[in-house]
């Protein structure tokens, strides 16, 4: 993952990925969210924007270093939500 001077951790836990490997996975606060560059997406989608996101990225079992991206989400909550919907066993540190 390409870190950016401005982005700021604010959220790191673990998921099990198949219900048993222990996955480390942060939440990011960015002022940039690349547009996905797809002309069959809608527009806010397709183009960068700047502002405040908060990205999501996933370490792969078995890695330290965050290797899968999650996306982003206009909010800390909305990010948390994500996670906790695409994985189980979501456990938040709470220290950064």
């Amino acid at each position: 993952m390409i870190s950016r001077p401005t982005d700021c951790l604010v959220k790191r836990g673990t998921f099990l990925y198949d219900g048993s490997v222990r996955c480390a996975v942060e939440i990011w606060q960015t002022d940039f969210r690349p547009g996905s560059g797809d002309y069959e997406d809608a527009e806010d989608v397709r183009e960068d924007a700047h502002g405040t996101f908060f990205e999501i990225r996933y370490a792969s079992p078995g890695q330290d270093r965050m290797t899968a991206g999650g996306g982003w989400c206009d909010s800390l909550q909305a990010a948390i939500s994500a996670v906790e919907s695409a994985t189980r066993g979501t456990q938040w540190s709470d220290s950064v």
